[in-house]
């Protein structure tokens, strides 16, 4: 029967053998993939159920700040929402100048 010391070298090697399997394994999935995806023309949309990030802003404010809607909201948004504001607000609509505000 093998020692602990024994076993965990041959759990070592095993690790090291199966990191090189999957290495090689992924690299020929990854181009099968890209073969289909040309193939078959596929979109990002179609292949994850939506569309690609945009990098156009989505929301932006009087003075011409903008945020695209990813990530943390920045802090000029933060605060007019703190301060009464909703989000729609800011939506930018059709490549308006800037969404106007309501006033209450």
């Amino acid at each position: 029967m093998p020692t602990y010391a024994q076993l965990q070298e041959r759990i070592a090697q095993l690790q090291t053998q199966a990191e090189a399997l999957k290495r090689a394994e992924r690299a020929d999935v990854v181009a099968q993939t890209r073969r289909v995806i040309a193939q078959w023309a596929l979109t990002p949309q179609e292949l994850f159920g939506r569309a690609a990030p945009s990098s156009e802003p989505k929301y932006r404010d009087a003075q011409g700040r903008v945020w695209g809607g990813r990530g943390p909201r920045p802090h000029w948004l933060r605060e007019a929402i703190a301060a009464g504001a909703r989000l729609e607000d800011f939506l930018i609509d059709d490549g308006a100048e800037a969404p106007r505000r309501k006033r209450a």
